[in-house]
């Protein structure tokens, strides 16, 4: 499920992160755990750098709104 930027719980984020997000070009910010990746195509970002890890606990946001 994609989630709106608003929904994301920025609260643990550096400086620099918060900096990437809004910078970034990409069409959706992908986060698991503390990691955080931007991507055009999250399913296949999630398929190959994730396969293992269980639908729930990958978080995927748009950042459309922003580019």
């Amino acid at each position: 499920m994609i989630r709106d930027l608003k929904q994301f719980d920025g609260s643990r984020l550096t400086a620099k992160d918060s900096a990437r997000i809004f910078s970034s070009k990409k069409k959706y910010l992908v986060r698991f755990e503390d990691n955080i990746h931007f991507t055009n195509n999250y399913l296949r970002f999630i398929s190959e750098n994730y396969p293992e890890v269980e639908n729930g606990l990958v978080e995927v946001y748009s950042l459309t709104q922003w580019g």
